[in-house]
């Protein structure tokens, strides 16, 4: 039987959607095919770097910092602390989307408000449930889909949706939070926690997190907000002047190496996803036809022959997918450097640059199920522990399809996010089910996860057979990522969020074929032994 605790689902990158890290303007987008280095780094990588997106990533990494550095000042109290992170996770709400930062407010008020309801009404009208378990399911069934209708609210009825895509990303890491609690408290240690607002807010508005994420359990937050016997660098600084520097350094500084390279990492995906991507593959190529004469191909794909236009749409088809995967990376460092900045810290055997995502299983993945794994390893976790884990009892699929819909909506409607989010379910559980069956029929380590060193397999990873069959899922799912991630395609409407003719007709271009060979794998696993 397959391992039914291998997780198979991912959430799609809207903490901020394309738009707002695309900083390619459309003539620069027009003209890549005949621009130089010199063009590539003035009007596009110096604008970003020194820029707007620039000052407020800096910005966001300074006020994370600074929340480390009150965590460390052990004379404080804890309420001031806890006031303090509040209050900085305000700011940079504020500074990343302006007015925009009363409907995340109000989104925390609303939540804590409805916490309070839930508790008063248990006790008070539902003296049935005696027992704690009941009453915890009652938190959870009343809490965890008011925060979804609150988000629907916000969406279609308080903001444009050009404003809701802009804020889309700090509502789903507050709803996330929100319902982690309603998951992880019973009603005795929610009313614990409604005596301490200040806590509540400080877990919900935390400068480290609120932003881009990363998601943190209430448990791992308090972890970092009593760390106040901690050292930082600046603690050295005051030591050694004191002390006429004959202090031996003594301060732990993995966290600002971690977080300067990871910050790094974060600026060279944004580069490559906003400007190096579209100069290496433009939409207008120069090209050399079967005649062999050098020609300039237009924008009008369809004027173009059938062999180069079909090579020609899928080379542009593998850009959009690959920009918008490392817009994603690039979301990803950036909230990974907020957190190691603002205090997080991280297991002895996790590695500080992957602590949410890892970009070389994405590019290269085994299957697509180490890619939805390593997309994003804290939503992971969020959906792993909180719906996949509390519905597999009704079945493998039903958990799996169910966990991919609760991360559609916790990212709001949104056709195009719903429809590849859908489809990758349906694509992960496919293969698995497959590979599954194939690892026993020919005692090969092809699962779709690794397999442990001591497995029962008779031919190994280095074997054959087993290279070459992990070779052919791997090209596999880099071409479903291709055709998957051709709808984000950097478009005029891209930031009021395309319809659904938009994510067909992109599909319908190549005759669906991505979504008839998932139908193929489903149809051979089912009927394997």
């Amino acid at each position: 039987m397959p391992n039914e605790d291998v997780v198979m689902y991912d959430e799609d990158v809207s903490w901020f959607l394309y738009d707002q890290y695309d900083y390619v303007s459309a003539s620069f987008e027009a003209n890549t095919v005949d621009s130089t280095v010199f063009d590539i780094y003035y009007f596009c990588i110096a604008e970003i770097l020194f820029g707007d997106t620039g000052r407020k990533i800096i910005q966001l990494y300074m006020l994370c910092l600074l929340r480390n550095g009150i965590c460390c000042l052990g004379f404080l109290p804890d309420e001031v602390i806890l006031l303090s992170s509040s209050l900085l996770g305000v700011i940079a709400v504020f500074l990343w989307h302006s007015n925009l930062v009363i409907y995340s407010v109000s989104s925390v008020l609303i939540g804590y408000f409805w916490m309070r309801v839930c508790i008063w009404l248990c006790p008070q009208y539902l003296a049935l449930l005696t027992s704690s378990y009941a009453m915890e399911q009652f938190t959870i069934s009343s809490f965890s889909p008011s925060k979804l209708v609150v988000n629907k609210w916000f969406q279609f009825i308080l903001l444009t949706a050009e404003e809701f895509n802009k804020l889309s990303g700090t509502l789903m890491i507050i709803a996330m939070k929100q319902i982690s609690l309603s998951f992880a408290f019973g009603v005795s240690k929610w009313t614990a926690a409604c005596h301490e607002p200040l806590a509540f807010f400080s877990y919900m508005t935390d400068v480290g997190t609120v932003v881009c994420g990363p998601w943190l359990s209430f448990e791992r937050h308090c972890e970092m907000m009593k760390k106040k016997n901690c050292r930082v660098a600046f603690h050295f600084f005051l030591f050694s002047i004191a002390n006429n520097l004959s202090l031996y350094p003594i301060i732990p500084m993995d966290f600002i190496r971690w977080a300067v390279v990871s910050g790094g990492y974060g600026f060279l995906f944004l580069i490559y996803s906003s400007c190096l991507s579209w100069w290496l593959f433009p939409n207008r190529l120069r090209t050399i036809n079967r005649s062999g004469r050098t020609v300039k191909t237009a924008n009008s794909i369809p004027s173009i022959d059938g062999w180069f236009f079909l090579h020609f749409r899928w080379i542009i088809a593998f850009r959009d997918a690959q920009s918008f995967r490392t817009s994603h990376y690039f979301i990803c460092f950036v909230s990974q450097t907020c957190a190691l900045l603002a205090g997080f810290e991280w297991h002895h055997e996790t590695n500080p640059l992957h602590l949410v995502v890892e970009p070389l299983q994405c590019e290269w993945p085994r299957s697509l199920v180490n890619l939805v794994v390593s997309w994003n390893r804290p939503f992971h976790s969020f959906l792993k522990t909180h719906v996949f884990q509390r519905i597999k009892l009704h079945g493998h699929f039903v958990a799996v399809f169910g966990t991919f819909c609760i991360s559609a909506l916790l990212h709001g409607y949104n056709f195009q996010l719903s429809a590849v989010l859908l489809s990758l379910g349906f694509y992960s559980y496919s293969e698995y089910i497959l590979r599954e069956k194939l690892a026993r029929l020919f005692q090969a380590c092809i699962r779709a996860r690794s397999c442990y060193c001591n497995c029962t397999h008779k031919r190994k990873w280095f074997h054959p057979l087993t290279m070459l069959v992990n070779l052919i899922f791997t090209l596999l799912g880099l071409f479903h990522l291709t055709y998957l991630g051709m709808v984000y395609d950097s478009g005029s409407a891209e930031e009021q969020g395309y319809n659904a003719l938009h994510t067909i007709s992109m599909w319908r271009e190549m005759a669906f074929i991505s979504h008839w060979i998932a139908l193929a794998t489903f149809i051979i696993a089912k009927l394997l032994p």
